[in-house]
């Protein structure tokens, strides 16, 4: 038990914190299922050792693996004919291993660990470096009450632009340029700043052009 708790104990440390990174935790959870698989498959043996090696140390008696298993209480007419090994590595050990294994798997299924990761683009941390607007999208469709296929549709057509006059294209093309009227306004005003700056900066090349062939 002490080796199957201390796989869940950096989780369980990372999902109390107030400040709890969500991209981390869920990695975590990997790790942990990760590793109490490995423990299940391959964990067996290195813990039989340590118990004999305990049970030697303090003359405790060590149960021989391939003979039957003896319930206490009942006789041997009416015990179930396993044997050692079958019972304290399957019956015991795999399955305390299964039950740690399936409580996390049904709090953290795909499902949830998907839409856990998709939340974490939303987070303000270092200015919001974590926002992603495909990962936005994914969120999006968790939620298909709230969120209509034509919406879902209209910002995918949104997400491959790359640039302003793009922008604008599309949404005069969607007749978003009239329900959001007030981004539109914005948009096109910042198509106005590249040409005026561009223009001003022609004007300040000829005028040095001008002043140099005169000083000339």
């Amino acid at each position: 038990m002490k080796n199957i708790l201390g796989f869940a104990n950096d989780l369980s440390q990372a999902l109390q914190r107030k400040d709890q990174d969500i991209v981390n935790s869920m990695k975590l959870v990997s790790i942990c299922k990760l590793g109490l698989q490995r423990m299940r498959e391959h964990g067996w043996n290195s813990l039989l050792s340590q118990v004999s090696s305990f049970c030697e140390k303090h003359f405790i008696i060590v149960p021989i693996m391939e003979n039957m298993f003896l319930t206490p209480g009942r006789s041997r007419h009416r015990a179930q004919e396993i044997t050692n090994m079958h019972h304290y590595r399957i019956d015991l050990f795999c399955t305390i291993l299964d039950m740690q294994l399936q409580e996390l798997n049904s709090r953290f299924n795909e499902v949830n660990t998907k839409l856990l990761l998709c939340l974490a683009c939303l987070c303000p941390k270092d200015l919001f470096a974590a926002f992603n607007k495909e990962t936005l999208l994914r969120l999006a469709q968790f939620y298909l009450k709230d969120f209509s296929p034509i919406d879902l549709m209209s910002s995918v057509e949104f997400s491959g632009l790359n640039k302003i006059c793009d922008l604008t294209q599309k949404m005069v093309e969607t007749n978003k340029h009239k329900v959001f009227s007030l981004v539109y306004l914005l948009v096109t005003l910042a198509l106005v700043l590249p040409v005026a700056t561009t223009t001003v900066e022609r004007v300040f090349s000829a005028m040095n052009y001008v002043k140099n062939r005169l000083r000339s």
